[in-house]
């Protein structure tokens, strides 16, 4: 059993209308760990925290591939 509580595998997002931002994300974030996400204005950090949140695609559309694991559940229809 993993200790993840967060987990993209392949992760693609672009938003309406624009190039895909984020590509080919692989992230695993363990249970109590202290994790930092840092890049330059327009990286897609906070795309990335969306995904995780659910927030995209559901809130602001766009075009998504891969998956999105949240506690081990797979958050791709979860509002």
């Amino acid at each position: 059993m993993s200790d993840s509580v967060i987990r993209l595998s392949g992760f693609y997002y672009a938003y309406p209308q624009n190039d895909v931002l984020l590509k080919e994300i692989n992230l695993s974030v363990a249970k109590g760990s202290f994790t930092a996400i840092a890049g330059p204005s327009g990286a897609g950090k906070t795309t990335l925290c969306r995904a995780m949140t659910g927030i995209v695609p559901t809130y602001y559309g766009g075009r998504y591939a891969g998956k999105v694991e949240v506690l081990g559940e797979d958050i791709r229809d979860k509002k």
